[in-house]
């Protein structure tokens, strides 16, 4: 463990040596680059706050669970950030940054903090979709965060929100935007209107309100963020792949379901003629079949597409 706070250094070179280190907080000095890191192995939290970084460092930490960068000078276009698959709490607030890079190795990440930015519009969060653990986010006092559609977005690109702007954000409160984002898209609603009764058993849409009911599908929210963020780039044709696989789904569906009827019909005349329950038995153990059947082929598509 090192702390090197308030020390008006310039540089972390020369920290080669401590292999083992897995705290330091090198915070409130002069730093402009974070680079030299690259043999601090062991390294699970660094705190570079209030320094004078333009980028964040380009050394792969694997073992990273804390990274701090707030109150830097980091401009315009945030650079990609170091290969850090372990990765729990990211602070970038206080910054002047537009633009995110692509986060498809934050998997694991649960707090971030981007408040204070100049993040512009609903496109330039689009690439928090892959960050699915994000429970705790700020973005507060970022152009972004006036526009009409930004809560509603933001519960459907991160499914384990909970607390939003230091705000917490309840379960209901949250499936309630994802479900509205969804049903107010413009590419995918009207789709997901017509074919959600026939997929999941109904579960989608509520009969007697029309509303989407997400946790049916996840992954048509995912497709819904995606289409509003995307703004007729490649995440629209994204979100139109998905759509075209509803209707495939759909239809596989329904022709599954055509022919496990048939079967039943057939099994149940047999029955009538079956000596004792025998008959009634093998039309029960058949409808478990069918059900198996349909569950394994929503699961497999489920799992292709979300």
């Amino acid at each position: 463990r090192l702390v090197a706070y308030r020390n008006a250094l310039t540089s972390l070179e020369g920290l080669g040596g401590l292999s083992r280190l897995s705290y330091l907080d090198a915070g409130r000095n002069q730093i402009e680059r974070a680079e030299g890191l690259g043999d601090l192995r062991h390294l699970e939290t660094l705190i570079l706050y209030h320094n004078r970084l333009a980028a964040p460092g380009r050394d792969p930490l694997v073992l990273l669970k804390q990274l701090w960068l707030n109150s830097n000078a980091i401009p315009g276009a945030l650079p990609p950030l170091p290969y850090s698959p372990c990765l729990q709490v990211l602070k970038l607030s206080d910054n002047e940054i537009s633009s995110l890079p692509p986060m498809h190795t934050l998997f694991n990440l649960d707090t971030l903090d981007l408040s204070f930015n100049r993040l512009p519009d609903l496109p330039s969060l689009a690439p928090l979709r892959p960050c699915k653990a994000v429970e705790r986010l700020a973005a507060n006092d970022n152009p972004c965060a006036e526009l009409p559609g930004y809560r509603p977005l933001l519960a459907a690109l991160l499914p384990l929100l909970a607390d939003l702007d230091t705000a917490p954000l309840p379960p209901a409160e949250r499936d309630s935007l994802r479900a509205g984002h969804l049903a107010s898209d413009p590419l995918l609603a009207p789709a997901v209107l017509r074919l959600a009764p026939h997929t999941w058993g109904g579960r989608l849409v509520a009969p007697h309100s029309g509303r989407v009911h997400w946790r049916g599908a996840e992954w048509l929210a995912d497709a819904a963020a995606w289409a509003r963020a995307g703004q007729g780039g490649g995440l629209r044709h994204e979100a139109a792949g998905l759509r075209h696989a509803v209707a495939v789904q759909c239809r596989r569906r329904q022709q599954l379901a055509s022919r496990h009827k048939k079967e039943e019909h057939a099994a149940r005349k047999a029955a009538a003629g079956a000596p004792g329950g025998a008959g009634h038995d093998k039309v029960l153990g058949l409808q478990e079949q069918h059900a198996r059947q349909v569950g394994e082929m929503l699961e497999a598509h489920r799992r292709a597409h979300v």
